[in-house]
C-alpha cells in the first residue's frame, strides 16, 4: 500500500461477524423494494426493445462513419 506517495508496511484486520440473519425482516424489506420500484414487466420489456432498436436503420443504409475536422 502506498500512502503519501511512500510503501508502507502490511497490516491485519478483523472483520465483524455476519451476526444473527432475520429472514421475516429480509422479506419484508424484498416486499417494500417491490411495492416501491417494481413496475410490470410487459413495460419494461417494451421500453427495451423501443431502446434497443438505434433508429431503425435499414439494411441497404450503411452507418455514418465520423470524419474527423480540422
Amino acid at each position: 500500500m502506498i500512502v503519501e506517495n511512500s510503501q508502507v508496511n502490511p497490516f491485519t484486520m478483523r472483520t465483524l461477524s455476519p451476526g444473527k440473519s432475520n429472514t421475516k425482516l429480509a422479506d419484508a424489506i424484498k416486499q417494500l423494494s417491490r411495492l416501491k420500484y417494481g413496475r410490470d414487466k410487459s413495460i419494461v420489456d417494451s421500453e427495451i426493445m423501443e431502446r434497443a432498436q438505434l433508429g431503425e436503420r435499414s439494411a441497404s443504409q450503411p452507418p455514418e462513419v465520423g470524419v474527423p475536422s480540422l
